[in-house]
């Protein structure tokens, strides 16, 4: 996109911002609204990022304040939802919570390796190998999320 090396930590810095904003804002969400609740509105504020890189990237729009403004957005969404997700994740098992944890953060982190190495392969000196893989995680929390909330209203319910 033609960033002289000079300006790129700034926009690289932007979207890290990004998920620190998340990472701050996921606990607050979380004493106010509840779990879901923060998860829901993370998993939205990622589909909405998502979507909105996607569409950048088919329109072939190579600049990097319209890149870098919904994956801000999305970060946003994933500081919300990786540390609510992960304590979620070891809550029933408090005898093996450390177990939990490295399997939380080892599916977590071997799946991005994956995702990475897809988007690469892929590259084609447009964003849109980035853009398809971040709607796609965008989507698939978003939905996970949703089931994932209607299937325990559900079991409230019976």
């Amino acid at each position: 996109m033609q960033v002289p090396v000079s300006q790129f930590g700034y926009y690289f810095g932007a979207v890290v911002l990004g998920y620190i904003s998340g990472t701050l804002l996921g606990p607050r969400l979380l004493r106010l609204k509840g779990l879901d609740q923060a998860l829901r509105l993370g998993t939205l504020l990622s589909l909405l990022g998502g979507i909105t890189v996607l569409g950048v990237a088919i329109n072939g729009v190579l600049n990097p304040f319209l890149i870098c403004l919904p994956m801000f957005v999305y970060n946003i969404g994933v500081g919300i939802i990786v540390p609510q997700s992960q304590a979620a994740s070891m809550h029933p098992f408090p005898e093996k919570a450390g177990a939990a944890s490295a399997l939380n953060g080892f599916l977590m982190l071997g799946f991005s390796a994956i995702i990475g190495l897809l988007v690469a392969k892929f590259y084609s000196g447009s964003a849109l190998p980035m853009g398809i893989a971040v709607f796609c995680m965008g989507t698939v929390s978003f939905v996970i999320c949703r089931l994932k909330v209607k299937a325990i209203e559900v079991v409230k319910q019976a």
